[in-house]
């Protein structure tokens, strides 16, 4: 009799979770539905966030003029729309008050998240395989998510998470 050994497997259901994971992470950047296939693997769910537009209202209120992008609005596309026209890199102050998601084993796969679901062209999901892409000008950038302070602390940065 052997004792002091275990044996521990994954079922199949979590062996094709995760090859579908690894797989979609590998094509983000090359695919456009990469990134929701990625986090339908993970099983991610987006809650409604009500305080999110309270806080962007209040903070709006100390800014104009301002740019008040809430609920549907709040789209992924819409981002891209005001980066095209060159319109994003003229804002000084940006706050981003939605879901956010880290990750540390696949870093390209953490996001900010946007109106769920996304649309046809666009998941929902600013990653940071897409942050370079876009034009942010900003002195500021606020992230009020969840999970954007997880990462590493960095002398003089502080916690380092999403690469903004």
């Amino acid at each position: 009799e052997k004792s002091g050994s275990a044996v521990a497997s994954a079922g199949p259901g979590e062996a094709l979770r995760t090859a579908t994971l690894r797989s979609a992470v590998a094509q983000i950047g090359h695919d456009d539905r990469a990134t929701k296939r990625a986090f339908d693997a993970l099983g991610v769910t987006w809650s409604p966030l009500p305080g999110a537009a309270r806080e962007a209202q209040s903070v709006s209120r100390l800014f104009a003029p301002h740019l008040l992008l809430l609920g549907d609005d709040a789209s992924e596309e819409r981002l891209a729309d005001l980066n095209r026209r060159g319109e994003l890199a003229k804002y000084r102050f940006l706050l981003f008050s939605t879901h956010g998601y880290l990750s540390l084993t696949h870093p390209m796969l953490s996001a900010i998240v946007l109106r769920q679901p996304g649309s046809d062209r666009y998941d929902g999901y600013l990653t940071a395989a897409e942050l370079p892409l876009y034009d942010l000008d900003s002195e500021l950038i606020v992230l009020s998510a969840c999970e954007t302070g997880v990462g590493q602390v960095r002398s003089g940065s502080g916690v380092m998470g999403l690469p903004l």
